[in-house]
């Protein structure tokens, strides 16, 4: 089972597994989703000024890395 994402300006389309590989099962490992780099909490004040603080989250990111690459790796 699969999820399928289609960006519509891109046109870039992302095939995402709804179940994990078998691997994980007989490890005994838990049916989680990915954690991600930075994880952004919107706040209740961000909720309620409309700030989108993933965002803003993103363009911090990008005026650190301005050449677009990411130097943590």
């Amino acid at each position: 089972m699969f999820f399928f994402l289609r960006l519509p300006y891109s046109g870039i389309e992302v095939d995402v597994p709804l179940i994990g590989p078998r691997y994980n099962m007989a490890a005994g490992l838990p049916d989680m989703g990915i954690v991600p780099d930075v994880v952004v909490a919107p706040l209740l004040l961000d909720l309620a000024c409309g700030t989108d603080a993933k965002m803003a989250a993103v363009r911090r990111l990008l005026q650190q890395y301005p050449s677009g690459r990411n130097k943590r790796r």
